[in-house]
């Protein structure tokens, strides 16, 4: 697909200042604006998004540090059995993910660009932490707490 958005990017290019000579300047124009255009689309297609701007060398999984991983598989644990009825519930599970967090970060030991990605996760997985001490309903913490099931999602994708 890439390889179909560079041959059209080439050949708008080639047309561009190939065709110039004795053409009026609405011709121009118009070879320029789809251009643009061709332009514009390589770039959407070769620019992927990730949660957190997060990246991966070679698709490799970062490593991280063995008590690190315990907190978070003790996080995916109760997340997965996690059923909430009451407000105080939701104190109680975010009181619990504190702890977690805080093991997290006082057992890292890591170092370069794995410690900046694990970051680029562990920043809003705090803040997200964080706002279910705000709740003021059942509902609302049930959403948080979809939220950070998917931030789990995104880490099991970036780390081992």
């Amino acid at each position: 697909m890439k390889l179909t958005y560079l041959t059209a990017a080439f050949m708008g290019s080639f047309l561009l200042f190939n065709c110039g000579g004795n053409e009026s300047t609405t011709d121009t124009e118009d070879v320029t604006s789809e251009d643009t255009v061709v332009t514009e689309a390589i770039i959407e297609t070769t620019t992927e998004s990730t949660p957190h701007d997060l990246v991966m060398i070679d698709n490799q999984k970062w490593t991280i540090d063995e008590g690190m991983k315990l907190s978070i598989d003790s996080i995916e644990m109760r997340m997965s059995r996690f059923r909430a009825q009451t407000l105080e519930d939701y104190a109680f599970l975010s009181d619990d993910l504190e702890h977690h967090t805080k093991s997290i970060i006082s057992n890292c030991t890591m170092k370069g660009q794995a410690h900046d990605e694990l970051h680029k996760w562990l920043l809003p997985f705090i803040d997200l932490r964080k706002s279910m001490d705000s709740i003021e309903q059942v509902s609302e913490g049930d959403a948080i707490a979809e939220e950070i099931k998917s931030e789990l999602t995104i880490f099991d994708t970036y780390f081992e």
